[in-house]
């Protein structure tokens, strides 16, 4: 699993009272609008956390990229329905505050299982050292040129 547990049950919480929102938009046209972009954009959320709960460790990096933005997606229709003032209500307050804390969380990775998340092993450190660190450990990227020659 490529998503730790606690968070697929915060996603498919989440999902769900972005749902109910969408059944109290108003009846008028702006409200229909709206409720069907953001019904597709949850339903895009829902399908990107089921594809990273099933991925591979090794497609995790491209999954929660996709989970990203249908985050994203639905943190921008929210906020329009709170522009637009179509529901004022303590339900939309609370989703645009957990986007708030949901998307950091998937950006800093930490969403991820252990087994998936990147272990950083010495020599891994060492090959993303700059060349002037590699160089005084003794490891040369490429040959010293003379002052003279320069």
């Amino acid at each position: 699993m490529a998503i730790e547990d606690k968070w697929v049950k915060r996603l498919n919480d989440f999902v769900a009272r972005a749902g109910e929102l969408a059944e109290v938009l108003p009846r008028g046209m702006e409200g229909q609008a709206v409720g069907i972009e953001l019904r597709g954009a949850i339903a895009r959320l829902q399908a990107a956390i089921t594809k990273l709960s099933e991925a591979r460790p090794s497609e995790a990096a491209r999954r929660t990229g996709e989970l990203r933005q249908a985050l994203g997606e639905c943190e921008r229709w929210l906020q329009l329905i709170n522009a637009a003032r179509l529901v004022q209500s303590l339900r939309l307050d609370e989703l645009l505050a957990e986007t708030r804390n949901l998307i950091p969380a998937v950006n800093a990775g930490e969403i991820l299982a252990a087994e998936t998340a990147p272990a950083q092993t010495a020599s891994a450190a060492r090959c993303r050292a700059p060349a002037r660190a590699r160089a005084r450990a003794g490891t040369r990227s490429r040959p010293a040129r003379s002052r003279a020659a320069a």
